[in-house]
């Protein structure tokens, strides 16, 4: 059994500016996660409300209250004369600034429609409850396929965008190209994506070893969202220059079922690189205009050693004058901070290492941005705009026109040779470290940068970020300790290690008599029964979500019949030990 990621890789680039016929996309999907509320967005935007509202959100007596009003994708690479490309987005509410359109790059040079971009204009989302209603389905007790269900498969799965889905065209209504795939666990390893023969859609992140059923079950989050971006067929109405020839897999999802990570969301992009040419320097970056309640008194800040940025309250009341915000909703004195960072950057050489080799980035520069229609602030800190130079030395972490930024102050000192690639590099409650705190800067309406990369994009190049927003509640303000959010950031970061793995989701897919154990297991239309051949035998049986479900202790020649005709059609791991042995099995309850 196989898990694919198929990208037939086209090596001939056609900057044809004639096929700008599409406009930024207009999907949107409010995605709840818990106490969380996120408006995703096809248009490079990822975060983003149509209605002009905050893209995300924290829910406060069942009511969402700001913390990121939007958040978009930059991508940037210098060619081989030193001249910078750039794709990026901002607000696209009512005025489309983005460079950015929905769907894959067609291959072979073909000529991207308006019907192209439509048909993408959307997401394909799988949640957990679809997921283990495919698998209860299709898969029997043995690991045996179920053919005759297929046709009850919920329609997010029947519907994924696998390499050659036969489903795919009927539930869309548009060809499905041989190029554009989704990741998929291939059961029976054809290739092909079929959910009939028991292929299923899967998280599939940088360095996680997903092969087996087992796998599969135990990393598919609480929710996946998938959409697809490029920047070839765009008009670039941000930044009106030459695009990358990027496409982009962005995946939204969340594990908030789990321990440590309930006010935690995912994001991966995966970035194809279809240019013909090599491009240097490139750099991935994520441009947030965070509103944390009211956008009036917000501060700043990055922890570099953590690969994160965040965001805090200037004051221990949210809001300006008082709880107030210009009918804003606000977070009054239970203010929370707002973090976000990268788990993976960019692939780049190292040439301080055995003559260069490739390694992963994380953070690589950080750098707050000014609405200078907003309060009083220097010029040079101003939001972009114009040439793709101007975005490019934000992403590289520099003010405008290449000025470095320097330690202290507002970050901008001519005459310092005191430089850094990150701003306000301090945990706030430090009295002498360098933070908005301690700086005493003066209110504004503030946007946040952070990139990643420095590597050259080969033709066919395929590499991933993979970011992390976490809140934490109700923390003590002004000048907020961020130990709380490192701690989340750790539980993030831990939680990868660990492969993307729930915790007690492990289960057998082979028959029940795989080893030699001292009991037996058969399973039955009701349930299964478990009878011991030893002493001390222990049951722990539980639901796919880790949460324990019955827990016994049975004796020599001890029989147990488990009936599920009380809980839930879902499946079940039945993990059976002792002293010396131990085995997983699953049980489908239909």
């Amino acid at each position: 059994m196989k898990k694919y990621l198929f990208f037939f890789i086209t090596l001939i680039s056609q900057l044809t500016f004639a096929q700008q016929v599409c406009q930024p996309g207009t999907a949107q999907y409010n995605y709840p996660s818990g106490n969380i509320i996120q408006h995703l967005s096809t248009s490079g935007a990822f975060l983003n409300n149509g209605s002009g509202e905050s893209g995300y959100s924290f829910l406060v007596n069942n009511e969402p209250v700001s913390l990121i009003y939007t958040g978009g994708i930059w991508m940037a690479a210098v060619d081989k004369d030193g001249k910078p490309r750039f794709s990026g987005t901002t607000y696209v509410t009512n005025n489309n600034k983005s460079d950015w359109i929905p769907g894959p790059i067609p291959e072979n040079g073909a000529v991207t429609t308006a019907s192209h971009c439509k048909n993408w204009d959307q997401f394909f989302i799988v949640d957990r409850a679809d997921f283990l209603t495919a698998i209860a389905l299709m898969y029997n007790s043995d690991g045996s396929i179920n053919k005759d269900n297929c046709d009850k498969l919920p329609k997010s799965i029947l519907g994924w965008p696998g390499r050659n889905n036969p489903n795919f065209e009927s539930i869309h209504g548009f060809k499905l190209p041989d190029h554009t795939v989704a990741s998929f666990f291939d059961n029976d390893g054809d290739g092909l994506y079929d959910p009939c023969s028991g292929d299923l859609p899967i998280l599939d992140p940088y360095g996680a070893q997903i092969n087996t059923f087992e796998d599969v079950v135990a990393t598919f989050p609480d929710r996946l969202s998938l959409s697809i971006l490029n920047d070839r067929g765009s008009a670039n109405s941000l930044s009106f220059g030459l695009p990358l020839d990027m496409e982009i897999y962005q995946v939204a999802f969340d594990y908030h079922s789990q321990d440590s990570l309930e006010t935690t969301t995912f994001y991966q992009h995966k970035l194809i690189y279809k240019g013909a040419e090599t491009l240097y320097d490139s750099r991935f970056s994520l441009w947030f205009d965070p509103d944390l309640g009211c956008y009036l008194d917000d501060f700043v800040g990055t922890s570099s050693s953590h690969n994160m940025i965040y965001f805090y309250n200037t004051d221990a009341v949210d809001g300006m004058p008082a709880d107030l915000c210009n009918g804003v909703s606000t977070f009054g004195s239970e203010i929370p901070i707002t973090g976000i960072s990268y788990l993976d950057g960019l692939d780049y050489v190292d040439f301080a290492i055995d003559s260069g080799v490739w390694v992963r980035s994380g953070l690589t520069s950080s750098l707050y941005l000014n609405n200078c229609s907003v309060g009083s602030v220097d010029p040079i800190t101003c939001d972009p705009d114009g040439q793709d130079s101007n975005f490019y030395y934000k992403m590289i972490g520099k003010w405008a026109a290449n000025v470095p930024v320097t330690i202290g102050g507002s970050g901008y000192n001519p005459g310092s040779t005191d430089t850094t690639n990150y701003v306000f590099n301090a945990n706030p409650a430090d009295v002498l470290g360098w933070s908005m705190c301690t700086a005493n800067m003066p209110p504004s309406d503030l946007r946040m940068l952070m990139s990643t990369g420095s590597g050259p994009l080969l033709p066919g190049a395929i590499d991933e970020v993979m970011t992390a927003i976490q809140t934490v509640p109700n923390v003590k303000h002004p000048c907020p300790d961020i130990q709380p959010l490192i701690d989340l950031n750790k539980a993030a970061n831990n939680f990868k290690k660990r492969g993307w793995r729930r915790a007690s989701t492990t289960a057998s897919t082979g028959p029940a008599t795989e080893k030699n154990v001292p009991w037996s297991f058969e399973p039955n239309e009701g349930g299964f029964k478990l009878t011991t051949h030893a002493t001390n035998v222990k049951v722990i049986i539980s639901d796919i979500n880790g949460r324990v479900i019955d827990r016994l202790q049975m004796s020599y020649n001890e029989s147990l019949n488990w009936k599920t005709t009380h809980l839930h059609n879902q499946l079940y791991i039945i993990h059976v030990s002792n002293e010396k042995q131990s085995q997983a099995y699953k049980y489908f309850s239909r």
